[in-house]
């Protein structure tokens, strides 16, 4: 075929479907769609079996069964399921022999029946969501996985040939991870809870790590056994053991945001391609403060590790999110001023959320807070038991 200006494979495919071809932005192939109306609109089945019989991907958006296909199932390179449980006939994905790449929609994975797709040679490419498709991260010449679960287990699987890995859960068996993935040179942890890091030792060939929203992070002197690692990321880190430890790093790039970081820290951390940035709230607040280019300023709590040791480690039961809602409401109403436009908590990301008009104002209403969460007397007083809570 003919290349266009872009150095892209001209196609002819009929007028009837012209319409509904594009290229995939992910890998670069030809994609037939099927729209949210299909099938009163879009092409029919037997173009798109054609379609597929001549190279093209499908991208589902709209109410389609995949067992329509038939027998060019197996010829399928590149599918999106883009519309969840609009998708169906999920039992013919472990026929797709051919398929490179799967991707399926974030916000109606959990509705994503569970098929085994281990068995797919040809799979290079995942980015799946939910546990239905989860077995496509153990297709024996998988590279490249992107997943978003509510936990990674043991009992997860992980292809040993996985170069690179982007994971998005709260909680991340990590010692798990880095022994089933020799081959790993690249990894993305996000909106993990909290991350002992001593079992990267075990990646050897690891090049790229990326910490973003990892809470608490514990043994980061472990990085500095990687001797492959060049570059490094951490943000959104509120806690970390062996800090002064990654002062020994020898990356090309470092980048670093967080409370977790101090000014001295930052000083200290000044070369070239490294930047070090402390969070305003750093090494005297236990929150977390949010700032955007527009909208108001988030202030966020997580720390509910030092939380529990602060008022006497495992001798005392842990506040619920609406206890220490509730005590930090009264604290503040006493300083009406400073009051926040709302407060929350976050379920999913296991914070305390509360949102200020400015930055000025959620700095003072940091230091209130704080002198409360410094004095375990005081901060006991205030976490009285639900049913004086349920009183106010």
């Amino acid at each position: 075929m003919d290349l266009n200006p872009e150095g892209r494979s001209e196609w002819i495919v009929a007028e009837s479907v012209r319409d509904f071809v594009s290229w995939d932005g992910m890998t670069n192939d030809p994609v037939v769609h099927i729209p949210e109306e299909w099938p009163a609109v879009g092409p029919a089945v037997p173009e798109i079996r054609s379609l597929i019989s001549d190279g093209f991907g499908l991208y589902v958006q709209g109410v389609f069964d995949l067992e329509q296909l038939g027998e060019t199932a197996a010829e399928l390179a590149v599918l999106h399921c883009a519309a969840g449980p609009d998708v169906r006939g999920a039992d013919a994905l472990p026929r797709m022999t051919s398929l490179r790449y799967l991707y399926n929609d974030p916000y109606k994975a959990a509705a994503m029946p569970t098929v085994d797709l281990s068995q797919l040679a040809e799979l290079e490419q995942v980015n799946i969501h939910g546990r239905g498709l989860l077995s496509a991260l153990n297709a024996p010449n998988l590279r490249d996985a992107c997943v978003e679960i509510p936990s990674l287990t043991s009992s997860t699987p992980l292809s040993p040939s996985l170069r690179s890995l982007v994971v998005v859960s709260p909680e991340v068996d990590f010692e798990h991870l880095a022994g089933s993935l020799p081959n790993l040179a690249r990894l993305s942890l996000l909106d993990c809870r909290q991350i002992d890091l001593s079992p990267i030792r075990r990646l050897r060939g690891l090049e790229e790590l990326h910490l973003v929203n990892v809470r608490c992070i514990d043994h980061a002197e472990a990085l500095t056994t990687l001797p492959a690692l060049k570059r490094l990321r951490i943000d959104g880190t509120s806690r970390m053991t062996g800090l002064a430890r990654l002062l020994e790093l020898t990356v090309d790039s470092f980048s670093a945001y967080g409370t977790a970081f101090d000014s001295n820290f930052a000083a200290a951390a000044k070369r070239k391609n490294w930047h070090v940035t402390p969070a305003p709230n750093a090494a005297h607040s236990h929150f977390d403060l949010i700032k955007s280019d527009s909208g108001p300023v988030e202030i966020h709590f997580t720390d509910w590790v030092w939380l529990a040791e602060a008022l006497g480690g495992d001798e005392h039961e842990l506040p619920t999110s609406f206890e220490l809602e509730t005590a930090l409401e009264r604290v503040i109403a006493e300083q009406p001023e400073h009051f926040p436009r709302t407060h929350s908590f976050d379920s999913e990301g296991d914070a305390f959320i509360a949102q200020t008009s400015d930055e000025a104002n959620a700095l003072e209403l940091l230091k209130i807070w704080d002198r409360v969460l410094s004095d375990p007397a005081e901060l006991r007083r205030r976490l009285r038991r639900r049913d004086d809570i349920s009183s106010v």
